[in-house]
């Protein structure tokens, strides 16, 4: 398989807690296909397991859709699988990967494929994934394998705007930039680091078009920089700030507010603040809040975090709980993030105090000071509510990421119990609905949608776009349900991205 062994394990799971993939890289296997396959299992038994990853306390197959068709056939009771940590898109490239290696695409398939690889890379021109895929009626082969394994190894960079530097003395670093960056580079961004993710996109850039590097690279150059040399780079921030409250007024919000990332965990502290900023401006703006404070706010998302990257990698990549040590390192991030930010007289001291106390919880129960509500500045108290739900839906080497119904949850749950600030917490719901905007649904006839808008007033009904029919067949034109105006109201559940 490609890519890294991403935690890789071999159980025995009850067939009822398997379901199929939503949206599978080949098509179904015919019923002559399954039976011969049913009989051969019969015979010598499932001699290759099944690839399946975990979704809660179901698993999806990743590979072997037709070996699970033909065990549930049979009535088997439980299979061994190989299950392992994967995302939707590593998902979706280790099917195609294995797939690459056995039979060619139908052209059904091989269509299919391309349009899924041309969604999720959209720098890349059409032709170049096309030719990845092999000749008609050929297996992808080697070339489609070392592309695939070169995105799972090394996420593609624009190298002229960072380099990677190692540091056998970095604490908690991401990556180090060489050099000055430029502001402007004639490069697509790198696959997977964009700041946002959209369902489709038709074509990329014209040639010679001037692509700006993406705000997550920007925003890790700022923490690197600001961690190594003790200095923030004012321009940077402001060039971040800038775009992002473009972005706010100017972006659809399903975009704006879409958190789900691809790319290394290990990068996880300046992707987790660029989306707690965006969160926290979204909330700030629906709180009535002016342009000035909606920018202070989102300097403070920014920069919120930055203690965290003194803390060392070790503990980021670490899959068993943390041991006392380390989580007394995690536990002073504020107050090495204070420390660094009072440094700097271009900031405002709110900002300092801001990632000084965005732990603290209305209870008392919080760290690294145990203050209360009322000892507490409200944009922490706002900050801390974002923060919690921007840190469950984001993957870390330990788990999956929480669904963004899940993390509402428990974000409310925590709200109603006293750890976070209860009237930001319905300022929250409200805004975002409890099926978050941006977030996926599949509606009980399989049809699959995306909320678009919340109802403030019902925020359990928010209006959604259903994007893809019950056969996962992208519609050319969205279409919306209010949910809200509907009776009788469709039953749907929230379900991961499916691109």
């Amino acid at each position: 398989m490609t890519g890294n062994d991403r935690g890789a394990r071999v159980e025995r799971i009850p067939l009822s807690a398997i379901r199929p993939r939503r949206f599978p890289s080949r098509s179904p296997g015919s019923d002559a296909d399954i039976r011969s396959l049913a009989a051969s299992i019969r015979k010598y038994g499932l001699i290759q397991p099944i690839l399946v990853r975990s979704l809660g306390r179901e698993y999806e197959v990743v590979c072997g859709q037709r070996r699970y068709q033909a065990c549930k056939s049979l009535g088997l009771s439980d299979i061994v699988a190989v299950v392992r940590a994967l995302d939707d898109r590593q998902a979706f490239e280790v099917a195609l990967a294995e797939n690459a290696r056995r039979d060619s695409l139908s052209p059904e398939d091989r269509m299919e494929t391309l349009r899924r690889l041309v969604a999720m890379f959209p720098g890349r021109p059409g032709e170049e994934l096309e030719a990845l895929l092999g000749s008609d009626g050929q297996p992808a082969g080697a070339p489609l394998l070392n592309w695939l394994d070169a995105l799972n190894q090394k996420e593609a960079r624009p190298e002229a705007v960072s380099v990677v530097v190692a540091d056998k003395n970095d604490g908690g670093s991401e990556a180090a930039p060489a050099a000055e960056p430029e502001r402007t580079v004639s490069v697509a961004p790198p696959a997977g680091s964009g700041e946002t993710r959209v369902l489709v996109k038709t074509g990329g850039p014209a040639p010679g078009m001037v692509l700006r590097s993406s705000l997550i690279w920007r925003v890790r150059m700022l923490l690197n920089k600001m961690t190594k040399s003790g200095k923030l780079d004012s321009e940077l921030l402001n060039d971040v700030v800038d775009e992002l409250m473009h972005k706010l007024d100017h972006q659809p919000l399903p975009d704006f507010l879409d958190l789900t990332y691809h790319g290394s965990t290990r990068r996880y502290i300046s992707r987790h603040c660029l989306n707690v900023s965006k969160l926290a401006m979204f909330l700030a703006r629906s709180l009535g809040m002016g342009p000035d404070e909606i920018r202070e706010i989102s300097v403070c998302g920014l920069l919120h975090d930055v203690g965290m990257m003194k803390v060392k990698q070790e503990v980021f990549t670490k899959h068993a709980a943390l041991d006392q040590e380390e989580w007394e390192q995690v536990k002073g991030h504020p107050i090495e993030g204070a420390l660094l930010l009072t440094k700097e007289v271009v900031l405002r001291d709110v900002v300092a105090r801001i990632a000084l106390e965005h732990h603290e919880k209305p209870d008392g129960t919080g760290f690294p000071a145990g203050k209360k509500k009322n000892e507490t500045h409200l944009n922490a108290r706002l900050m801390n509510v974002v923060d919690t739900y921007g840190a469950m839906v984001s993957p870390r080497t330990h788990r999956l990421p929480m669904l963004p119904y899940q993390a509402m949850r428990v974000v409310m749950d925590d709200g109603a119990k006293g750890m976070l600030d209860w009237d930001l917490v319905q300022a929250f719901v409200k805004a975002l609905s409890i099926y978050p905007i941006g977030s996926y649904v599949r509606l009980e006839g399989g049809e699959v949608a995306r909320v678009v808008r919340s109802q403030p007033e019902m925020p359990e009904k928010p209006v959604i776009a259903v994007i893809a029919d019950s056969q996962g067949n992208l519609l050319r034109l969205p279409v919306e349900i209010d949910l809200a105006m509907t009776e009788p109201a469709p039953k749907f559940e929230p379900v991961p991205s499916p691109v």
